[in-house]
């Protein structure tokens, strides 16, 4: 019998085998590389849907360019920079592949550092030499002047108009009642608000993206410019204003002699905060860790003033526009609340000071943290040698829980502020909506209205 069984099988055929436990078989031994190649990333992943379609728009993704492009941000007309259009072909690449280096463009002439950082030097020279008060502030207002101010006018735009929002709703639900109620209406004069409407959120949305998109790149571009600036001032800075002194740099070493034969002219007379922060200065010096403090974080909160700073001239006109509405709506009534943020600006005030002098003592604490930390990098042979690993590790110790202290008291007061800000702001919006309600209410025959 065994013989034949074994017969038979043998006379039998081979049956091929099924080509889906085939590919199966493969893909369980094919062994896992970390490269893939490039046709494999090149090619569109199906994403199916409902087992048999997939989106078309990821068919025949572009390949990457052998060269970086230059960005067309100055290049196109008004329209495609008002409306971002120009930006439109790195997004459609990115959704049908990933980006890769070639495709992210390069920066336009017009944003490159070097010019811009030798039109801030050159202007903040002539300031220093005029004699002014505060010469890099105006410097920096003279070197990004139009791209500034015109993200200012567009938020100034941006905020007319969604204060404005409220009102031409009251005008569409009065024309709504009264082609209700069959009074006699004019259908343009309801097509005009509509259209209105419309038109006031599109221009609204549209100036508030280019107030944050110039006031970050003017933001950035500001930042890269003065750590150019602080750079080039330290590759120059004397020895002994490094140490601790009158920092002069060796360049101005060598006139001081000249300097002194020269008339005395006059000079003005600094206040006690500008007399103790020069006093700090010359005696602290200008290290290695504090330049770096001041390229990295200094520099990182003028990029973050420069993003909010045109709120302190757009606000006011808001808020007057907001006071104008409910005085004209709600009548004396309104006042009191504005005389509520009338008292909470004082507070506001001397809150925002006490976080700036604390916002002071941190950065010394900060600066002399970074300085200690270079140092023992600098020296660490010595450091290891001697055996000194946990005396400055306890002094690092010491200096980094102080200067946490100091931020987690920061936050917490910022937390607070906007913890007040939101809550003010959450009032305010159900004030308006309550209003309109009334507005309704009123309109439509029912007199009675719960605030």
């Amino acid at each position: 019998m065994a013989d034949k069984s074994a017969a038979e099988s043998a006379s039998m055929p081979i049956a091929a085998p099924e080509p889906e436990k085939d590919m199966e078989m493969e893909e369980k031994t094919r062994p896992i590389s970390s490269h893939s190649s490039s046709d494999d990333d090149t090619k569109p992943k199906k994403t199916y849907k409902n087992g048999s379609w997939y989106n078309p728009l990821t068919w025949n993704p572009p390949p990457p360019p052998k060269e970086r492009p230059i960005s067309n941000e100055f290049s196109t007309n008004i329209i495609s920079q008002s409306i971002f259009w120009w930006a439109n072909g790195l997004l459609a690449v990115g959704y049908k592949r990933p980006l890769e280096l070639q495709d992210l463009p390069r920066i336009a002439p017009e944003r490159h550092n070097r010019p811009i950082t030798e039109r801030l030097e050159a202007e903040f020279q002539r300031r220093v030499d005029k004699g002014e008060k505060h010469p890099l502030m105006y410097a920096l207002n003279w070197t990004f002047f139009a791209e500034f101010w015109f993200g200012g006018a567009c938020q100034l735009l941006a905020i007319v108009l969604m204060t404005l929002s409220p009102l031409m709703l009251k005008y569409i639900i009065q024309y709504s009642s009264d082609a209700y109620y069959g009074d006699k209406t004019n259908s343009g004069q309801g097509v005009g608000l509509a259209v209105g409407v419309i038109v006031m959120q599109l221009t609204g949305a549209m100036s508030i993206n280019q107030w944050a998109y110039r006031s970050l790149v003017v933001g950035g571009i500001a930042r890269g410019s003065l750590i150019s600036l602080i750079y080039a001032k330290s590759q120059v800075i004397s020895a002994r204003a490094r140490a601790g002194g009158s920092g002069v740099t060796k360049a101005s070493e060598e006139k001081v002699v000249d300097e002194k034969k020269k008339p005395k002219k006059k000079t003005k007379k600094l206040s006690k905060e500008e007399e103790a922060k020069k006093k700090d200065d010359e005696e602290e010096g200008w290290s290695n860790g504090r330049v770096s403090n001041l390229m990295s974080t200094d520099t990182s909160r003028i990029n973050q003033a420069v993003e909010w700073s045109q709120l302190l001239v757009t606000t006011p006109i808001q808020v007057i526009i907001a006071l104008i509405q409910l005085v004209i709506n709600l009548g004396p009534s309104a006042l009191p609340g504005f005389g509520l943020l009338l008292i909470m600006g004082p507070g506001m005030y001397f809150i925002t000071r006490s976080l700036a002098r604390r916002r002071g003592k941190t950065n010394k604490i900060t600066d002399a943290r970074i300085s200690l930390t270079q140092e023992l990098l600098g020296s660490i042979r010595f450091v290891k040698y001697f055996a000194w690993e946990k005396y400055f590790l306890d002094k690092l110790e010491v200096l980094r829980k102080k200067e946490i202290y100091q931020v987690q008291v920061l936050l917490s007061a910022r937390s607070a502020v906007t913890a007040v800000a939101m809550v003010s702001l959450e009032s305010r919006l159900r004030s308006t909506s309550q209003l309109i309600r009334c507005h309704r209410h009123f309109l439509s025959g029912q007199l009675s209205c719960r605030f």
